[in-house]
């Protein structure tokens, strides 16, 4: 049986990466932690509501999910350093 997690706005796939958006008023700090939590997922599906396309549910297939979201978290970390 698969899997699903939803992350609202927190993370989502598009152009072939897992990405984070913190707006201006948003707590960096806060939003590392709950990466750590979705890290902690196993999930075979994942559904956002912040997408570019169709559809904002992403079938991970053989990729960890724990992967996805330290892309995401990366990405953030660069953001944030810029």
């Amino acid at each position: 049986m698969a899997s699903h997690t939803s992350t609202g706005d927190t993370i989502f796939h598009r152009d072939g990466r897992w990405r984070v958006v913190l707006l201006g008023q948003g707590d960096p700090d806060a939003m590392f932690g709950t990466l750590d939590v979705l890290a902690e997922l196993e999930p075979d599906v994942v559904a956002s509501s912040a997408f570019d396309g169709i559809t904002g549910a992403y079938e991970l297939g053989d990729r960890p999910w724990a992967s996805c979201v330290a892309e995401a978290r990366d990405g953030l970390e660069r953001t944030l350093a810029t």
